[in-house]
């Protein structure tokens, strides 16, 4: 009783980086398994947003390639239209030489054809600027894009398979405890398993672990206890001493 409560106060094992690996073969086959399960997800992922990006962008491309023949065709109206003009204002104002107010009606008249003629061409020319920066935009956009989903997916596979670690951590050390001390009780060492760490998995199966060796450590006091009846009846010295070597063979694992 004294050595459980010893082993009780002794401190809690806590978890460092440099012993996350106690069973290589297993934490890193399933680390891998969630690494390798990460990057398909993340490339699959990351097609699919590229591709809808790129969608994006051919679809601008296009919008600035109509909107540059809106402005050539806006353009060479505008010069047909001037030409017209020219044209007509020659004939006007050969014909209505003698009639001032209707030659200057005309002109007011024209004049607000041209204003209005300009201001459209303005327009076409501002659309197609804006359209051509929002292409550059989206282009640009879709740059770091790329960049930011590149290094997102990267960190999260590694995120994943770090979990995967620290996740296989909890299963193997109590399987690295049991094994242990498996072993010692093997070679006769009988002491009491510390608990586990917070956190740990399969705290039930330690539990019933850790219940079973108090149990075999109670049969032996039990059997200690018999064997002290026994000796106190035995008045053959020889015998007695036989019996006092028996007990501390049988005594030695619950001392340990």
């Amino acid at each position: 009783m004294a050595h459980d409560e010893k082993a009780q106060k002794k401190p809690t094992y806590k978890r460092s980086p440099k012993n996350l690996l106690l069973d290589r073969h297993f934490q890193l086959r399933y680390a891998g398994l969630l690494f390798g399960l990460a990057v398909v997800l993340s490339g699959v992922l990351g097609a699919l947003l590229w591709r809808t990006s790129d969608t994006l962008i051919t679809q601008s491309a296009k919008a600035v390639v109509s909107g540059q023949k809106a402005v050539d065709l806006g353009r060479q109206l505008a010069g047909e239209s001037e030409k017209v003009s020219a044209v007509v204002k020659m004939n006007i104002v050969e014909e209505y030489k003698d009639s001032p107010e209707l030659l200057a009606t005309f002109q007011a008249d024209q004049k607000k054809q041209d204003d209005k003629l300009a201001a459209q061409q303005a327009a076409l020319e501002q659309q197609a600027k804006s359209l051509s920066a929002q292409a550059n935009d989206l282009e640009r956009q879709q740059k770091q894009l790329l960049w930011t989903l590149a290094i997102a997916l990267v960190m999260l596979s590694l995120g994943m398979g770090a979990v995967g670690i620290v996740f296989t951590h909890k299963v193997a050390g109590p399987i690295f405890k049991m094994t242990r001390q498996l072993k010692r009780l093997g070679d006769g060492d009988m002491r009491v398993p510390e608990p586990l760490r917070k956190g740990d998995e399969l705290t039930a199966f330690f539990g019933t672990f850790r219940e079973t060796v108090e149990r075999l450590r109670a049969q032996r006091e039990d059997e200690l206890a018999m064997l002290d009846d026994i000796r106190e009846g035995v008045d053959d010295e020889a015998l007695a001493g036989e019996l006092d070597k028996l007990r501390s063979e049988l005594e030695r694992p619950l001392a340990t």
